[in-house]
């Protein structure tokens, strides 16, 4: 994998050495690309952790988006969209909701206020999904 500048890895194993004699930084990781940060409340929030957090929640369906919007007193905020899988009963969807609440705030110590709609209401993208929106503007 070739890193490019203002990919985010994880750390970095200490120096290693080639056959060759020449020294190595090893990354342990890769973690996502600056462009793919937004801030929020001075938190630095990655648009793939969010999607990691509710690819990992099995009652979240593939469709989801994401927004940053300004709140009623003009702080950002993020908003969060998500249709439950379709077999899931509607009395469900508020601790649904509240599991992805706790998961984000969790990973991101950052509150975001998330919605759950029923299915077939987002948008279904047939290539590259365009799921976050910057709406503070």
């Amino acid at each position: 994998m070739r890193f490019e500048t203002g990919d985010i890895v994880n750390g970095i194993e200490s120096e290693s050495l080639c056959k060759c004699g020449r020294t190595l930084s090893i990354f342990k990781g890769f973690r996502g690309r600056t462009g793919d940060i937004i801030k929020v409340r001075g938190v630095c929030v990655s648009v793939a952790g969010i999607e990691n957090v509710i690819r990992g929640i099995k009652e979240c369906s593939n469709n989801y988006e994401y927004l940053a919007v300004k709140n009623g007193t003009g702080m950002d905020q993020i908003k969060v969209r998500i249709e439950p899988q379709s077999d899931i009963a509607s009395e469900r969807w508020d601790d649904i909701r509240k599991k992805v609440a706790e998961s984000l705030q969790l990973a991101f110590m950052v509150n975001m206020d998330v919605e759950v709609v029923p299915p077939g209401t987002l948008p279904v993208y047939e290539l590259k999904a365009k799921r976050f929106r910057d709406l503070r503007s």
